[in-house]
């Protein structure tokens, strides 16, 4: 067999009377995976993001909500009403579970409240402006604003997010910078940070 004059580069071969584009070599080709590396990543995908994938897999139902279901709704959500109260010297009430505000109250270095209910589970980072709201034993983070809403238990609040008009049931997650208004976000149901929700109902299928 002739031996092939390549060129310096390797990347042409000299026929005779041109150049022409040099074929590939073996060594030039990825190799093929062995059946070994495949059940490797076949293990990693299983054993690495198959929770992952199950929560993305998760669908949900969105359709609008009427002036009437919100009503019903708020109105069902905040008749988890506090009893029992005994007051103390400042302007809240308190019971085993839950503190009244009545007026304004500010909470040190910089959480206000106005005329709200807050579960005494409930945890409120600092930034947080609470007006005629009841919270249950939820998770509120830093900045959040949150007007004529509930928070259900377990229910989590990300940072900078604004509700208006809303209930969040149990175990919901809100995401960082999210604005929910005039709607219902259902129980275990995760919204993603920065997203905008008007006027509807989500829940898991």
């Amino acid at each position: 067999m002739v031996d092939h004059v390549l060129s310096p580069d390797g990347k042409f071969m000299w026929t005779g009377s041109e150049w022409i584009p040099s074929p590939p070599t073996v060594d030039n080709q990825e190799p093929l995976p062995s059946a070994s590396q495949s059940g490797d990543i076949r293990d990693s995908v299983v054993m690495g993001d198959v929770n992952r994938q199950i929560t993305q897999n998760i669908t949900y139902q969105t359709t609008p909500i009427s002036a009437e279901e919100l009503a019903l709704a708020l109105s069902k959500a905040m008749s988890i009403s506090p009893t029992g109260h005994k007051e103390n010297h400042e302007n809240t009430q308190n019971n085993n579970e839950f503190t009244t505000v009545e007026g304004m109250k500010v909470i040190e270095p910089d959480i206000v409240l106005f005329e709200s209910v807050y579960h005494n589970d409930c945890v409120i980072a600092n930034g947080a402006v609470i007006r005629d709201s009841l919270l249950l034993d939820s998770s509120i983070e830093a900045d959040c604003n949150i007007t004529d809403s509930v928070t259900g238990s377990k229910s989590e609040i990300g940072s900078r997010a604004i509700l208006v008009d809303s209930v969040i049931e149990n175990s919901a997650k809100i995401g960082s910078g999210c604005v929910i208004k005039q709607s219902v976000i259902g129980e275990g149901v995760i919204i993603p940070d920065n997203t905008y929700i008007d006027d509807s109902i989500i829940r898991i299928q």
